[in-house]
Parts: C-alpha cells; structure tokens; sequence
C-alpha cells in the first residue's frame, strides 16, 4: 500500500536555505582552493623562469643571474614576460589534463620591476660577489682582512717615506750651506776631514734619486721579455659604455665587509702575474681590476708601482720601530751632513736615509713576491735583507729579499691595493673580464648589463564558479572570479 507524503511550504523553505549554505561554504572553499592553485602556480613559473640562468656565468664564475637578452643581442623584458607566460601556461595545461579540481585560466602578466647586475654603479655585483664568497670565508678570516686593511692605513699615516729622499738630498744641501758659510766666519779650511766626505757611491740618497728615474720593471723583472704581451680592446667594455638600468629602487648600499668579501672573490676567480690566465685575453687579470690598462705590461707596471709604494711606507715603519736600524741610518746621515750641522737638519736626512733604505728594501721585496716568495707587511730583524753599506749591491746583484714563511704572498698585496678601489671602478672592471670571457667562450651576444638579478612579476587568472549556480545568494557574475598575484624573486640572499 504506497504512503503519500508532504512537506509543509515552511520546511521546503528551510531545506532550500540550508542547502543555499552548504553550497555557499562550499564554493567558499572552492574558491580558496582556487586562490592557493593562483599562489603556488606563480610561485612555480617564478621558479621555471629564474631556473634558466646564464649557465657559463654560473659555472666559470658562480654567479647566478638571468640573461634579459634571452642569448640574443637585445635586451627585452618581453622575453622575460613570454617565458613566464610560457611556464604558466605549460602549468595550467598540465593541472587540466590531470583532472585537477581547480580549474584557473591565465590572464595578464606584467613583469612591474627588475633589477640589473650592473645597477647601482656595480653594487648589485658587489653583492652577488660577496654572497659567493661569504660561505666560503671563514668569519675569523674575515676579521683578519679587516684588521689588515687597519694595519695598512696606520702604515701609510705614520710613512714619512713618499717626499723622504728628496727632503733629505734638500738638507744635505743645507747642511753643505752652513758649512760653507761657517768657513767664511771662522776662515777654517775645512769642517769636515775629506777622508769622511762621502762619495757618490756612498750616498744613498743619490742611488735611490737614479732609481726612482729608472723603469721600476726592469728593476724587479728579471727577464722582461717573459711578460704577457696580451692586450684587450675594452672601448665597449661595462666601464666605458652607457649601461642598461633595472626599474628597481630597492638596491640598498654595499658595506665594507662586503667589499673585502667581493675582493676574495676577485681573487679566487681572476688570475695574476705569478698564476697567469694564458688561455684569456689578459693574463694578469687582478693587475687589470687594480689599473685598468688594456695590456698586460701597462698593467703589470701600474701593479708594482703600487706595490712599491705599499712596501715602501710598510718597511719606513719597520725602520722606524727599530732602534738600531734608525742607529744606522743616523750614522749614515751624520757622515753626510757633517758633524757641525743643525740637529734639525741631521734628523731631515735621517728620515730621507731611512726612506732610500726602505724603498731598496722594497724593491727587493718586490722581486721577492713576483718570484711566488712570501713578504711580511711589517718585518722584524730576523726577516730584514738589506743593510746600509751595500744598497747598491743589493740591487745589481739582482737579489731578492728573504722568505717570510708568515708574510702575505703577490696576491695578498694585490688584494690589499683593490680594498681601497670605489666600489664602482672594482666591480665594473671585474664585469669587464668576465663578460669579455663568456663572449669568448661561445656567447657573441652576452652583456652584463641585460643580466637580472631581481624581479617582480604580476599576474592575473580568471576561474569559473563550481557551485554557485546552486547557491541562490550571492553567486559570481558572468565572468567568474579573478586573481591576481605579484611575486617576488631575487638570486640575492
């Protein structure tokens, strides 16, 4: 016997609002759902676009950017913008064909700001410089290089060796004054014995005077022929053209540590005149950093009369804190401006003694370093080479100074030099060398300056409702639901 049934107007009712709700919560979560799928898609394709960087960058270097150019010989942000949309799309599809329940189309995408490896005046280098080199520097390294860099700074403010020599050739002439007008006073005939005037072989002033006229390579080089006679044409390099710029603002400033950081690197990835690049345009390539010169030779000269002077203020120092080298040096000076004459004068050509025995001292050192030898910045007297009495000797014989078994090496003191580089000329005579490279190495078109580092991206998807259409209250208009994302990703920590 078949039952009828009813059910009142008020329960249909009710029935249909609870089930309006259930839809509702469900296409609530639906469209979270869909909101997370929009988040992690574009979190994807950021990743797929960044993941096709420059590889030889990468691999020679271990700088990770993105070539803008796309290998091409013009930078675009629309080949930037196409990969996106081309892994969003591949990712899109992907979801569909697997059945996925939510179901997003792509809309627009914009790529708002980016950021270039060369912005900043080099400061975005710097840092990607400095963040391949921190993980490898230990910190107390780190604070060596740092104290390092102090001890130089103290060296140069104490030296009195750069105008030494010649402020002491001038009081030797002084002191040759007042004698000459002490024998018009008292009609002596002579002040000083002959026998203790010194000659010019004697007088290390006038050694160091026709030193300093002479080309300080050959004086350190043995065989100038064995120099690099590469040379590299930089007319369009990253420090002589106008560079692309990035729309990014938010560049921040390099710090000092990261300076010293980026000039480890500099030495870990660019070679020099004791370990020269022969498979490369310039051989001596720290020498190129620290000059700038477009050949090998310019470059190298430029390089040792920077260190020359470095040693120069370092050994003065070293002089200075000995007393019986500056014993010595007095003695020196006291045969050369005579025993009558003013203690001021006497102590100007002690200084200019101590400045010529120091810079023999240096060129020693010099020769040392090129050698692959080791020099301590400031030597004590077990370290010491020279001596007073065969300057001349020294520097004919073509000796070298002493091994410090503790001393820094040739790289070391190039190094130094760079830390008082700016940051600009450092980090854009760097990119000179390796964007030089990289085209030599099978990449015509590859330019620093089309290399991103840093990129905003904005995107747009449009999805349709699931269960609004049952929903009676507030179901989506016609178009659906839209969504848009901006991501950030840098290749800086």
């Amino acid at each position: 016997m078949r039952k009828q049934g009813s059910i009142t107007v008020f329960a249909a009712l009710t029935m249909m609002l609870v089930a309006s709700f259930l839809f509702a919560l469900l296409e609530a979560a639906y469209v979270q759902g869909l909101n997370t799928a929009a988040e992690e898609v574009s979190e994807l394709c950021m990743d797929s676009v960044f993941a096709q960087y420059q590889p030889a960058l990468w691999q020679k270097y271990g700088v990770l950017a993105l070539d803008g150019a796309f290998g091409t010989d013009e930078f675009s942000i629309d080949f930037v913008e196409g990969a996106y949309l081309e892994a969003l799309r591949e990712n899109l599809e992907s979801e569909e064909d697997g059945g996925s329940f939510f179901t997003l189309s792509a809309g627009d995408i914009s790529c708002t700001e980016y950021q270039l490896l060369t912005d900043a005046k080099g400061t975005v280098f710097l840092k990607a410089a400095a963040a391949a080199m921190k993980e490898k520097l230990p910190a107390s390294v780190l604070q060596e290089k740092k104290q390092q860099h102090e001890q130089n700074k103290q060296a140069e403010e104490m030296s009195e060796a750069k105008d030494g020599v010649e402020s002491g050739l001038a009081a030797v002439e002084e002191a040759k004054k007042q004698q000459e007008q002490a024998k018009d006073d008292s009609e002596a005939t002579e002040v000083i014995p002959s026998s203790q005037t010194p000659g010019p072989n004697d007088n290390p002033l006038e050694l160091v005077r026709q030193l300093k006229q002479t080309a300080v390579l050959g004086l350190v080089v043995p065989d100038l022929e064995s120099v690099s006679k590469n040379t590299a044409d930089f007319t369009r390099s990253v420090s002589k053209r106008a560079l692309k710029k990035g729309t990014s603002d938010d560049t921040g400033s390099a710090t000092f540590t990261e300076k010293i950081l980026a000039v480890e690197y500099c030495g870990t990835v660019l070679n020099d005149f004791v370990s020269p690049a022969l498979d490369r345009q310039l051989a001596y390539e720290l020498e190129y950093v620290l000059c700038g010169k477009d050949s090998d030779r310019a470059n190298l000269e430029g390089a040792v009369e920077r260190l020359l002077l470095m040693r120069e203020a370092a050994n003065f120092c070293s002089i200075s804190l000995d007393a019986k080298k500056k014993a010595e040096a007095m003695a020196v000076a006291s045969g050369l401006a005579g025993a009558s004459a003013n203690p001021p004068v006497v102590r100007a050509v002690q200084v200019g003694i101590m400045a010529a025995w120091a810079f023999v001292e240096s060129l020693l050192d010099v020769r040392a370093l090129l050698a692959g030898d080791r020099i301590s910045f400031l030597k004590n007297s077990a370290e010491w080479t020279t001596d007073t009495a065969d300057l001349m000797q020294a520097i004919s014989s073509g000796a070298r100074a002493k091994h410090c078994e503790h001393g820094f090496s040739y790289q070391d003191y190039l190094k130094q030099m760079l830390w008082t580089k700016g940051k600009k000329q450092l980090s854009y005579r760097m990119m000179d060398l390796m964007e030089k490279q990289i085209q030599n190495d099978g990449y015509p078109n590859f330019a620093m300056d089309a290399l991103i580092t840093k990129m905003t991206c904005q995107s747009t998807y449009q999805a349709d409702g699931r269960f609004a259409p049952l929903v009676f209250v507030g179901s989506p208009g016609e178009e659906g639901y839209c969504f848009y994302k901006t991501k950030q990703i840098s290749y800086l920590p």
